[in-house]
């Protein structure tokens, strides 16, 4: 299980589910990005990636309303 945070207009929505694991490609800039972005916030590279894509649905979600 993980709990992961979407950002909504009316707050932070937790959200808990059961991981699977899953491949894809980045580019060597990508990389390179979250892993400075890692070290910055302290925070793992998939726990980041995570995140961002929770954001980006939540965003869609918003606006499929």
């Amino acid at each position: 299980m993980y709990t992961t945070s979407i950002a909504t207009p009316r707050g932070l929505i937790l959200k808990r589910g059961k991981m699977k694991r899953v491949n894809f490609y980045l580019t060597e800039y990508q990389i390179k990005k979250l892993k400075q972005l890692s070290k910055e916030i302290d925070l793992s590279v998939s726990e980041i990636i995570r995140r961002m894509i929770d954001t980006e649905l939540g965003k869609k979600e918003k606006t499929n309303v």
